[in-house]
Order: C-alpha cells, then sequence, then structure tokens
C-alpha cells in the first residue's frame, strides 16, 4: 500500500508554530526530500523553475514551509498565514506579493 505524499508528510514533518496577533498557527516543517515530492504533486501545474523556488504553501487549510528555507522565513510564513485567513496575491509591496522580493510590509 502506498502512502499519500500529503500524509507522509503530515506524519514525518515536525510540527511549529508561530503567532501572529495573539493567534497561534501551525505549520508543517517540511524536510527537503519531501518538499520536492509535495510540489511535485501539488504544484504539478506549474513549470519545475516555479516549483523550485517555491518554499512554502497552503493546502487544505494547512501551511507547508521548507525546512532549509531560511531567507526571509517569517515573512513567508505570516505570507501563508494570510492564504488561511483568506487573502490573496497582489502585486502591492505587501506580505500578499507571492515574490519574496516585494515582500516590503506586513500589511495584508
Amino acid at each position: 500500500m502506498s502512502i499519500d505524499i500529503i500524509d507522509e508528510v503530515r506524519m514525518t514533518s515536525d510540527i511549529q508554530f508561530f503567532s501572529y496577533e495573539g493567534t497561534n498557527f501551525q505549520y508543517y516543517n517540511v524536510e527537503d526530500e519531501l518538499w520536492k515530492k509535495l510540489t511535485d504533486k501539488l504544484l504539478r501545474r506549474y513549470p519545475a523553475w516555479r516549483r523550485k523556488f517555491t518554499g512554502g504553501m497552503v493546502y487544505a487549510d494547512q501551511i507547508y514551509i521548507k525546512k532549509s528555507r531560511t531567507l526571509f522565513r517569517k515573512r513567508l510564513i505570516l505570507h501563508e498565514i494570510g492564504h488561511v485567513l483568506g487573502y490573496q496575491h497582489t502585486w502591492k509591496p505587501t506580505i500578499m506579493n507571492p515574490t519574496w522580493l516585494f515582500r516590503w510590509f506586513n500589511r495584508w
């Protein structure tokens, strides 16, 4: 019997917590090997180069962060929390900008 990659990630990844405005959010801290399998499955409609640069995502209201992603990690986690709260991407220089380079402000 094959274990689904999402189940495998949830069973083997460390669960971390991030507090934002008094609310704790949990996320899965996913090892790189599993991260590649996870993005290959969930982001298969995107080109390989895009999957390679993806450091976090939300699936079924659960946040997944690539463990080795250290550059602007806090902003990435805030960005994914924004998705859980229902916010979408914007091209403004806010936390919901899809590019880490333009997440200048922690505004939604």
